[in-house]
C-alpha cells in the first residue's frame, strides 16, 4: 500500500445481513437503504440514524427520493417515505428497478416459466413483459440506462441438477424499453453486472473470456469493446447458483461490479485474490488509464457503487468465500474541496500523508484566482494573484512568497503526474480563509 491515503475506510453496518443484501442511494446522496435480516432500513449516507421501515429485501429509491420499491415474499411493493404508507404492485416478482423517469418500475419474475424482464407503471396499471429468453436462459443482473431508454442486463444458460439448477457463462444483452429491440452485446463469456456510463455511450463490466478476468469498456455507438485492466494475480469466480439453499455450494457466486463516477471519467471496481482471500478496490482513470488502488483487506467485494456526488464509494464485504458467511456495507470517503461555495472537481482526489490533507496545486490554484506555471529545468512553481507572487521548489519545506522566505508544512511533491502541496500551506499564501467540515470530510476555503 502507499504511504499516502486517498479515502477513509468505514464500517457502517455489522456483519450479520444475508448474501443477497443489496443497497442503493438516494438521487442526492444524501440517504441509503439497504436490507439487514429481512427489513429494509433507511440511514444517512454516512451510516448514522439508522431506521427500519418495513419487512423485505432488494430496496431501490425513485428518482424524486420518496418512494422505494422493494420485495416481500415474491412479490414488488411501494412504500412511500411520507406517508410511511405502502401497497403491492404485482406477485411474483422480484428485484424492482425504478426508470430514471420515475414512471415505469422494472423487475424479474417467473411467471412466464424462466425469469424474465418485465415493467409495470408506477401507479401499478400496465404490467407487460418486455423479454422473454425462453425456460433455458435465466437473467441475473439488470440496470437501466440513464436516459431510461434502455436496459443492460447479464444471462446465463441453465442446466438442471440435483435438487435444483445450475447457471453457466453470463452474457450482456442490450433491450430497449419497449422490448421490440434486443442485441447480444458479450458472448460467449462471463460478463458480470454491466454498467452504463453517466452519458449512456459506454458498457463497463468485469469478464473472463480467457480465464483471466479484466475490466472492459463497450462503445455503445461503434460496439468496439476494450480491454481496460488485467492481471492474472487476481482469480475470478465461476457464476454458480442453486434454487434451493440447501444445495448451495461452499463457494458463492462472485458478482464485482463496476461504477462509473459521477462525471464519467473514472471507474471503480473491485479485484479479488483467491489464493489469500483478499481484495483491492482500484480506480481507474479513463483518459490517461492511471490505476490507483484505493483499499486493500480480507474478504469478497460486491455491489460497489460511487456515491452520486461522487464523495464516497459505498460497497458489501464478505469476510471468507464461505456460502453461509454474512456481508456487511462499508463506505470509502474521499476528501472533498469547497472554494467560495463550489465544490472542486478534481482529476486525481486529495489525498492524506502523515495526517496532513494534501491537493492538486493547479486546479486548486486556478480556483482561487491564481495564475499557476511550472519550469521543469529548476522544478520551480510559480504563483500569482494580483498582489501576491510565489515560488515553491518541488520537494523543498522552503517558498518565497512576495520576497520572503516562508517554511512550508510539505514540501510540494509530484504525485500520479500532477502536483500536490498541503491544503494549509497553499491557504496561507493565497491568503484563503480555511475551516473542515469533519462528518463530510470537506474542506471550505473562502477569499470572498
Amino acid at each position: 500500500p502507499p504511504s499516502y491515503k486517498i479515502a477513509d475506510l468505514d464500517q457502517v453496518t455489522l456483519y450479520k445481513s444475508k448474501a443477497d443484501t443489496q443497497f442503493d442511494f438516494s438521487a442526492d446522496g444524501r440517504w441509503v437503504i439497504y436490507d439487514f435480516e429481512g427489513n429494509i432500513w433507511l440511514m444517512n449516507a454516512n451510516g448514522s440514524g439508522k431506521q427500519v421501515l418495513t419487512k423485505g429485501s432488494h430496496p431501490t429509491f425513485s428518482p424524486d427520493g420518496r418512494k422505494i420499491a422493494y420485495e416481500e415474499d415474491e412479490s414488488i411493493w411501494l412504500y412511500d417515505l411520507e406517508r410511511k404508507e405502502e401497497i403491492m404492485l404485482s406477485e411474483g416478482a422480484i428485484n424492482p428497478k425504478f426508470s430514471p423517469d420515475e414512471e415505469k418500475i422494472a423487475f424479474l419474475s417467473t411467471r412466464s416459466i424462466s425469469n424474465n424482464i418485465w415493467i409495470i407503471d408506477s401507479d401499478g396499471q400496465n404490467l407487460r413483459q418486455i423479454i422473454d429468453l425462453g425456460s433455458k436462459r435465466i437473467i441475473k443482473y439488470y440496470t437501466w440506462s440513464n436516459s431510461g431508454n434502455w436496459i443492460a442486463f447479464s444471462s446465463a444458460e441453465v442446466e438442471p441438477t440435483f435438487g435444483g439448477v445450475r447457471s453457466g457463462s453470463l452474457d450482456i444483452w442490450l433491450i430497449n424499453k419497449e422490448g421490440t429491440y434486443q442485441e447480444r452485446l458479450v458472448s460467449p463469456g462471463e460478463g458480470a453486472p454491466p454498467v452504463f456510463s453517466p452519458e449512456d455511450d459506454k458498457l463497463a463490466f468485469i469478464s473472463n473470456p480467457e480465464g483471466s478476468p479484466g475490466l472492459y469498456l463497450i462503445d455503445l455507438e461503434s460496439r468496439e469493446e476494450n480491454l481496460l485492466f488485467r492481471s492474472d494475480a487476481f482469480s475470478y469466480l465461476k457464476y454458480t447458483d442453486y434454487f434451493e439453499e440447501e444445495f448451495l455450494g461452499e463457494e458463492r457466486h462472485w458478482a464485482p461490479r463496476p461504477s462509473f463516477s459521477a462525471e464519467g471519467k473514472k471507474i471503480a471496481f473491485p479485484v479479488f485474490n483467491k489464493d489469500v482471500s483478499a481484495f483491492t478496490i482500484s480506480l481507474i482513470d479513463l483518459k490517461g488509464k492511471k490505476i490507483t488502488d484505493l483499499a486493500y483487506g480480507k474478504g469478497v467485494i460486491q455491489d460497489l457503487r460511487f456515491s452520486p456526488n461522487g464523495d464516497k464509494i459505498t460497497f458489501l464485504r464478505s469476510k471468507t468465500l464461505n456460502a453461509r458467511t454474512p456481508y456487511a456495507l462499508f463506505t470509502l470517503s474521499f476528501t472533498q474541496v469547497v472554494i467560495n461555495g463550489e465544490k472542486i472537481n478534481f482529476d486525481l482526489f486529495p489525498l492524506t500523508k502523515e495526517g496532513v490533507l494534501l491537493i492538486p496545486l493547479k486546479v486548486t490554484s486556478l480556483n482561487l484566482g491564481a495564475k499557476v506555471s511550472f519550469e521543469q529545468l529548476t522544478k520551480t512553481i510559480y504563483l500569482s494573484r494580483e498582489d501576491i507572487c510565489a515560488e515553491l521548489k518541488l520537494d523543498s519545506q522552503k517558498a518565497l512568497v512576495n520576497g520572503e522566505v516562508v517554511s512550508l508544512k510539505v514540501a510540494p511533491t509530484v504525485i500520479g503526474g500532477e502536483v500536490f502541496v498541503a491544503l494549509k500551506d497553499l491557504a496561507n499564501i493565497l491568503k484563503a480563509g480555511i475551516s473542515w467540515d469533519k462528518s463530510s470530510r470537506t474542506a471550505y476555503l473562502n477569499t470572498e
